[in-house]
């Protein structure tokens, strides 16, 4: 097989491919090489086998760095055997891709190209700033360590040079010390002692701002963020930021003999450390390489030229004050959002007044109906999955089918009324519209309070039932005051707790450095460029967070044993899969990035996203044949999405179209009428087995904002 790389391709030295030969035969040898131009002239070659295997997987072909010439034609060729009985299967992308299809045997094929990425490598300052973290940090450490020889060192020397001379000076008698200070010292020592002096800011200075800014950061993330962390769990990150730049102030003041100069370095060091996350990202940054390639030297050359720098009286109050003033905003913020949330009304009683005469209708329904005819709920929203044919390419028939098998009616015109998930679950919960839908309102603590203590839940209650909340693991729906049951689920297993309120992990979030605070700010730092933000820095020691797949797949053998719950029940259940991170393929392989697997790890789907779909549908239906099993009369289960996929983009319309599946027996199903949104899903089911007398709302599908 041949493939024809791109252009502009710069020093090739490594591409990676993926492959498998047939399970039973054992490993298949290929030979790998480069041909150059019309003539197909062989430049590089290399051997690898292929391991027997079901799934593609990754290799690496490893060449001696070859730089084509500008405008030359480079072609990856991939030669087996044609004695060899097992057969290679290697992996393309979709037919159409830029690069055009291979061909096998010299013949064009109708498959895509061949599906490759190149690693670069070269021996250039240019190839490292291109190449890996590995050949960056050389290239930096390089650079930095010629800085530090050539600048550096004499004011090492001289300040090692002062301490000894003071050390001698300190030896002598306090009669002859002037005598032995001015031989020792000499002309030259007694000048700078002058000097120093004379620069040194009258009274004692204090300085608060190399402080102050690592704070502002800290509490700036979380008062923009305080509906999606929890917020002592920055006591920790607190604690250790302001060691270490105690330790940095400590260690520069010894370094260039001043405070004023420590504090300014400290504080610059801050400030690019903090704010990299911000100004640096990988949708609309230039190519961060660069800057971490400069990062070091500049900053050590700012440390030498900051080395005479004088605060006076007046410049350092200013520092001090506006780092102080800077550090009230964000406090200020938090504040607001904790006095907002004290005085909110009561959840429960607030989402019921929106159903006049319901509390009435409810107890002529419990004086007349058994507990025991009342069939058991599910509720399960699953994220971010899309309707099928959303896009067209997204065919999910196989899984519907298969649903429709089980007595399910999967909604061929399903949409949701939001694509937002807060206003989108709310919805679903609250059988109500939210307005206004803008950024202003995404921090709403009313909005956020709508999705863990919801009408739903509350008129199911007063009906009779027993409400067990799975946790998301994420705040909006991580648990329910008005829950009788909260699962949450650890390394040990599921937590169970009877109060939402009380955290059985508080202790741990807070003694614990690696936590879900700690990796999401991180993230706005230069530090998730050198730390490999893995599923550990999302957990702590007793609970999971959602982004791990240990918390997917105890999600999965909880709900396949929930049934057996004493009833009748309400099980609610927001599961954030198939959101990122994709940390299953369609195969069930676990990534091991704590970002999921990439797209370039399965070209046999359109991208990790329907692969992790894949996957979810067979988990999905294990879970369904599992609660089924313990009835004799089928439960009441919806199955749905709160919006559909983000990889078509928030403002396309298809954003909107959504899996809604329904189990719903003794003719259920008629209740879901053509075009039903979630406003008027549980109303509609709600009226068909209760009798509610809802009224229908309007199936409103709200334009989004990007």
């Amino acid at each position: 097989m041949e493939q024809v790389l791109d252009d502009g391709l710069g020093v090739v030295s490594e591409i990676r491919i993926w492959g498998a030969s047939g399970v039973g035969r054992g490993e298949a040898p290929i030979v790998a090489g480069l041909l150059q131009g019309p003539d197909r002239e062989l430049v590089r070659q290399e051997r690898v086998g292929i391991k027997a295997s079901h799934l593609l997987e990754p290799y690496v072909l490893e060449f001696a760095p070859y730089r084509p010439a500008p405008g030359e034609t480079l072609i990856l060729q991939l030669w087996v055997s044609p004695e060899r009985s097992n057969h290679i299967v290697f992996g393309t992308t979709e037919p159409g891709d830029d690069g055009g299809g291979p061909t096998l045997n010299l013949n064009p094929t109708d498959q895509g190209p061949l599906a490759y990425e190149m690693i670069w490598r070269g021996d250039s300052w240019r190839a490292a700033l291109a190449g890996s973290s590995l050949d960056l940090l050389r290239l930096a450490g390089g650079i930095a360590a010629a800085v530090v020889a050539v600048f550096l060192s004499p004011l090492v020397s001289r300040r090692l040079s002062q301490a000894l001379r003071r050390s001698i000076r300190f030896g002598c008698s306090r009669r002859r010390r002037t005598h032995c200070t001015s031989a020792t010292v000499g002309t030259t020592g007694l000048k700078e002692q002058r000097s120093d002096t004379k620069r040194a800011p009258t009274g004692r200075a204090i300085y608060l701002f190399p402080w102050l800014i690592p704070a502002f950061a800290i509490l700036h993330y979380l008062a923009t963020n305080l509906h999606l962390v929890r917020a002592y769990e920055a006591i920790t990150v607190g604690a250790v930021v302001t060691v270490i730049v105690t330790v940095i102030f400590i260690a520069m003041r010894t370094i260039l003999g001043s405070a004023a100069a420590a504090a300014v370095f400290t504080s610059l060091l801050g400030i690019a450390f903090f704010s990299y996350g911000h100004i640096y990202t990988d949708n609309n940054a230039p190519d961060d390489r660069y800057f971490l390639g400069i990062f070091v030297p500049t900053i050590l050359g700012a440390a030498i030229l900051l080395k005479r720098i004088v605060l006076t009286p007046a410049v350092l109050r200013f520092l001090n004050l506006g780092s102080v003033v800077l550090l009230a905003l964000p406090t200020i913020q938090i504040l607001s959002f904790v006095l907002s949330a004290s005085f909110q009304p009561e959840r429960g009683g607030a989402s019921l007044t929106a159903f006049p005469g319901l509390e009435q209708r409810i107890t002529q329904i419990n004086a007349t109906d058994s507990p025991d005819d009342m069939r058991d709920i599910y509720f399960i929203i699953l994220d971010e999955y899309p309707r099928s044919g959303s896009p067209p390419s997204f065919d999910n028939s196989a899984f519907h089918t298969e649903l429709e098998s089980r007595g399910f009616y999967v909604d061929p015109n399903a949409r949701s009324n939001y694509t937002r998930t807060p206003w989108a679950i709310s919805a679903f919960l609250n059988m109500n519209h939210y307005h206004p839908y803008t950024h202003e309102h995404q921090g709403s603590h009313q909005l956020y309070q709508t999705g863990n203590d919801h009408a739903l839940g509350r008129i199911l209650q007063s009906l009779g039932y027993r409400y067990i909340h799975i946790s998301s693991g994420w705040y909006f729906t991580d648990t329910s005051p008005a829950a009788d049951l909260n699962i949450s689920f650890g390394p040990n297993g599921p937590i169970v707790s009877e109060s939402a309120t009380h955290d059985l992990c508080f202790i741990e979030r807070i003694l614990d450095l690696p936590n879900e605070f700690t990796a999401e700010f991180l993230r706005t730092t230069m530090a998730w460029r050198f730390i490999r933000l893995d599923a550990r820095w999302q957990t702590v020691s007793c609970s999971h967070n959602w982004k791990q797949p240990s918390f997917a797949l105890q999600w999965i053998e909880f709900m396949k044993n929930v049934a057996g719950a004493s009833g009748p029940k309400f099980v609610f259940s927001h599961f954030l899969k198939p959101h990122s991170p994709f940390s299953f393929d369609r195969h069930g392989n676990i990534s091991p990035d704590w970002g999921g697997w990439s797209p370039e790890h399965d070209p046999t789907v359109a991208s990790p996203h329907y692969g992790q779909i894949l996957w979810l549908n067979d988990r999905l239906l294990e879970v369904i044949d599992a609660i089924l099993k313990e009835y004799d009369e089928p439960p009441i289960i919806v199955i749905a999405s709160d919006h559909g996929s983000r990889e078509i983009g928030f403002g396309h319309p298809m954003a909107t179209e959504i899996l809604a599946a329904y189990l719903l027996p003794d003719g259920g199903e008629s209740a879901i009428y053509p075009h039903i949104t979630p406003v008027n899903i549980f109303r509609s089911i709600l009226n068909y087995y209760f009798d509610l007398q809802f009224e229908m709302l309007e199936d409103k599908v709200y334009s989004t904002f990007e």
